[in-house]
């Protein structure tokens, strides 16, 4: 999906006009992060603001809109595809999520959603991952993709660290956040719409780290575990 956006726009350069002009017509731009919510949150944006902020892949087909930029893109493209002073101009936002609960609602994620994985183990699941991030290759086609295997702070950085959007919101603080987030936008209803969640609601997601992945998800993930005050067993 990455290169689809590059590939796009190369190809039609009205497209990206185009696109440049629908964002900044509404004002904002909402950064996607997988395993945050983010597919709920771009189905609402899509039933208020139409199908540049919407996605297809939705699992309530009554939701789904046929996007117009690909899901899970980072800042930086998005910024690269409109113009660093456009991307000023916007309100844009996004959540993160504590690593080691996003890391496991990944696993039960891709159990789900792709039934030869399901004998793995969590660490299994993590390795691989950590496989995809340090080489950039792996023999399953699922890595390959890599808003599956990137951090949260790398959908909203540039390539040193710095933000690049306005709001980091916390996906554990997210009804607090969705207020804000409506009354930014003037949203007459938010926080109305969830589905693709994947962990079990009654179990506390450090229940499901040994010693080994609870390391793993910190060697791969702590600049992010550090730069939003992150900890194994928190929220």
């Amino acid at each position: 999906m990455i290169s689809d956006l590059k590939l796009m726009v190369k190809r039609s350069p009205p497209m990206r006009l185009y696109l440049r002009r629908r964002i900044s017509q509404t004002g904002f731009w909402f950064v996607d992060v997988p395993r945050t919510g983010s597919t709920s949150l771009r189905a609402e944006l899509g039933e208020h603001f139409g199908s540049i902020h919407g996605k297809l892949d939705v699992d309530d087909r009554s939701f789904a809109k046929k996007a117009l930029i690909p899901h899970h893109q980072t800042a930086m493209q998005v910024r690269d595809l409109i113009g660093a002073r456009d991307w000023e101009a916007l309100f844009t936002f996004s959540f993160v999520r504590n690593p080691w609960s996003r890391s496991l609602s990944f696993y039960h994620f891709i159990q789900k959603r792709y039934p030869v994985l399901r004998s793995w183990t969590l660490n299994e699941y993590l390795e691989h991952v950590k496989l995809a991030r340090e080489s950039g290759v792996s023999d399953i086609e699922l890595f390959r993709y890599r808003p599956f295997v990137m951090s949260a702070l790398e959908f909203v950085s540039d390539d040193s660290g710095a933000l690049l959007v306005d709001e980091v919101y916390k996906f554990e603080d997210r009804a607090a956040a969705m207020k804000i987030i409506a009354d930014r936008l003037c949203m007459t209803k938010a926080d109305y719409i969830h589905f693709q969640a994947a962990t079990a609601v009654d179990r506390h997601y450090s229940e499901a780290f040994d010693d080994t992945g609870r390391r793993l998800v910190e060697k791969m993930f702590g600049e992010e575990i550090e730069r939003f005050r992150y900890r194994f067993g928190g929220p």
